[in-house]
């Protein structure tokens, strides 16, 4: 499934993104979907029919699908 859907959202996934320097934060210029939890907000987009953070459609981009076991962060914590 991750494969049919990056080859036809992946460059519409990606023109979301603000790619700064490679040791820089890149900043999510999409969606920001919004919680009761968290006031600030996370990068958001449709994916495998729901609702998922920009951060993990990433890691699926460019890594593949991610270990039940695995966690996937921020690295420079920037929402």
């Amino acid at each position: 499934m991750v494969e049919r859907w990056a080859a036809y959202r992946a460059p519409a996934f990606w023109k979301r993104v603000n790619k700064l320097g490679p040791t820089d934060c890149w900043d999510w210029t999409g969606l920001v979907q919004k919680s009761p939890k968290n006031a600030i907000g996370y990068g958001a987009l449709g994916f495998e029919g729901r609702v998922q953070r920009a951060h993990r459609i990433a890691w699926l981009l460019t890594n593949g699908p991610i270990p039940p076991y695995m966690m996937i962060l921020h690295h420079c914590d920037n929402t």
